[in-house]
This record gives C-alpha cells, structure tokens and sequence, in this order.
C-alpha cells in the first residue's frame, strides 16, 4: 500500500482468500469496517503507530492471523473486529484502549492469554466467547459490568478475578466454562444474570457476597461438581432451575421471604434445602418433598465446621447422643444402613467427607466424657 494512502476504506480487501501479506505504510490513521474480513490467508500484517481507528469486522475470519500489535493510537477494538481468527496465539492491547466492543475476539481459539488494560471501561457482550484455550483472565478495576456471553465456552479458563468495581454479571457470561472450579462474586454485585455459570461442570466452590439481591434463572443450573451453596439472606430472587444441580447435598438460604421460583427443578430434587422455620425455603421444601432442616436464629450459617446445628455424634437426629447412633453409623460404615445428608453431618465428626469408624469411635468417647462437644470436630488422624 502506498504512502500517499491515509484510509483504507470499507471492504477494500473484503473476501481476498490468497492474501498472505500486508504492509501498511504510516500515513495511514484509519483501517475501515469489513477491510480485510475474510482475507483466510492472512498470515501477517504489521498495523503502523499512526493508526488510531480499527473499523468493525475489520479482521473478521482471518483465521490464519497468529499475532497482532494494536498501536498505542487506538482507543477502541470493534465490534467484531478479530472474531474468527481461530490461530490468533497473542494479542498486544496497549493502553490507550478503553473499549473492548462485541463479539471482538469470539473464536479465537487458539487465544491463551489475554492482558485487559486498566483504562478498558467496557467488554462488550460475548467479547472472548468461544476462547477456549483461555485459561486465566484479570477484569480489571476500570469495568463494572461483565455483559451478556461475554466469557462463554471458554473450556479451558481455570480461573478469573472479578473487580471490586463489577456490579452485575450478565446472563451467561461465563456459560460451559468447564474447567472452573471456584468462583467468588464481590460485594460490589448485585445481581447474577440467567445462567451466568451454567454448565460449569468443574465448579466446586461458590461464594455470593451478600451485596446480591438476585440470582437469575439457571445461573448455576447444571454445575454438576457443586455440592453445596449459602445463599446469603441479601438474595431476595432465585430464579427458574438456578441451583438444578445434580450434585448439590445442600443449600442455605438465609433470607426467610426469598422469592423461589415455585418449579419442582429450581433446586435439584436430592438437596437438602436448610433455612429459617415459616420461611419460603421450608414452604419450597414441603411442597416438593424435600428434606428440609431448620436453622437456628442466633447460629453462624457460613461456617459448616462450628456451625451450631450440628449436633456432633447424633447420627439419627433424635436431638441426643445416644449408643443407638453407634450402631447406626457402624450400620452405615459396613453397608447395611442409610443415613439422611444432614444425620452425616453430625455423625461424620472428622470432617473427611465419610463415616469411618473413627466417627463412631469418637462418639462412643464423647458418651463416657474422654471427649466433649466443645472437643468437637476432632482432628482425623
């Protein structure tokens, strides 16, 4: 391209499928929308300092482009902009950009990591959706809204920090990131958008910050690694299939008028849904025939070790330690016998997950007094 040029239009390389190269002389400031769209062989091109615009779809289906230097010029990557380009390994965003639009980089499979300025104010719905070689993302300060799809099908994203400054998650924004196994939602959030996490079948961990007032419908549905959830009493929503879970043992929810969405698969039909006596929780739990046991007004729900309703050694929640709950937890240990989720709670007094006969041990202990409540959860050894 000649140094007399100083904009490249509109679809001025649109669709040249055997284009390898580009060299863009420094005259020029603008690559205009669709410019090299489609240009499938596109190996390299170096974009000058002297550009400060990137057009919409300007890099669109490129998808043998494997690096690309935005210049320190540009403030803002279209909508678009990158989306297909399936061997783009390494992208360098100075910054100068505040603005990451939609869709820019969806597709871009071979994408393993991806540094997000500080100044971005923005990333635009599904703007890393189908990354899937992403593994780790920082949202910096700066943005305060993850928007709709935005890190969708991302399969290998291990792990994300979410800003302080975040105020809402959108519906869907981290949807089949699969290989997430923890996830912490600030207390700058307000709200969880319709299956925000769904399908992240790695997820083990969830902790909701009591800034959330809602949790959208199917949020958490499918996160088939989930075992249990506090949802703390700041939550006043919970939507369709939110916590349809196939593997969730058990759910707190702390704030007693919390909107349930009256569906039988809202809650996954094995939970053990735990809340206040009279609250939607108990009325949820009884209308679909699910175990529910009663919080304690004055007890620490966030904390299941020294959580107050646990009653150490009382295997079949008669309310006292008995040698009944001996036999019963051996019963259980040998096969012969089933326990409710929540009778394992009390009876398994280690805190490995399982009834051993170390549990039964210690409560045959705490019945003749070598051990006390207060003794209570006793170190596995």
């Amino acid at each position: 391209i000649p140094d007399s040029v100083t904009s490249i239009g509109d679809y001025a390389f649109n669709g040249c499928s055997f284009l390898e190269s580009v060299t863009i002389p420094d005259s020029v400031i603008n690559i205009g929308d669709y410019t090299f769209s489609d240009c499938s062989s596109l190996k390299s091109i170096t974009i000058p300092d002297s550009v400060t615009s990137i057009g919409d779809y300007a890099f669109n289906g490129c998808s043998f482009l494997k690096f690309i230097t935005i210049p320190d010029g540009v403030t803002s990557i279209g909508d678009y902009t990158f989306s297909g380009c399936s061997f783009l390994e390494s992208v360098a965003i100075p910054d100068s950009v505040t603005s990451i639009e939609h869709y820019a980089f969806w597709g871009c499979s071979s994408l393993k990591s991806i540094t997000i300025p500080n100044n971005v104010t923005i990333i635009g719905s599904g703007a890393f959706s189908h990354c899937s070689a992403l593994t780790s993302v920082i949202i910096p300060d700066s943005v305060t809204n993850i928007e709709y799809m935005t890190f969708s099908y991302c399969s290998s994203l291990e792990s994300i920090t979410i800003s302080e400054n975040i105020t809402s998650i959108g519906n869907s924004a981290f949807h089949s990131c699969s290989a997430l196994k923890s996830i912490t939602i600030p207390d700058s959030v307000t709200s969880i958008g319709g299956s925000a996490f769904q399908y992240c079948s790695a997820l083990t961990s969830v902790t909701i910050s009591d800034s959330v007032t809602s949790i959208g419908e199917g949020a958490f549905c499918d996160c088939s690694s989930l075992t249990s959830v506090i949802i703390p009493d700041s939550v006043m929503n919970i939507g369709n299939i939110a916590f349809g879970c196939s593997s969730l043992e058990s759910i707190t929810i702390q704030n007693a008028d919390c909107k349930i969405y009256d569906n039988e698969s809202t809650i996954n039909d094995t939970t053990v849904i735990y809340g206040y006596p009279g609250s939607t929780a108990q009325a949820y739990a009884e209308k679909y025939n699910r175990e529910f046991v009663a919080l304690n007004e004055n007890q620490d729900t966030t904390d299941p070790v020294t959580n107050p309703e646990i009653l150490w050694g009382d295997a079949d929640e008669n309310g006292k330690i008995e040698i009944l709950d001996v036999v019963l937890m051996n019963r259980v240990y040998v096969g012969v016998d089933k326990i409710l989720e929540s009778g394992k709670k009390n009876a398994d007094s280690d805190q490995d997950g399982k009834i051993t006969l170390s549990d039964s041990m210690n409560v045959l202990k705490l019945l003749v007094h070598l051990l006390e409540q207060a003794d209570f959860p006793v170190q596995a050894k």
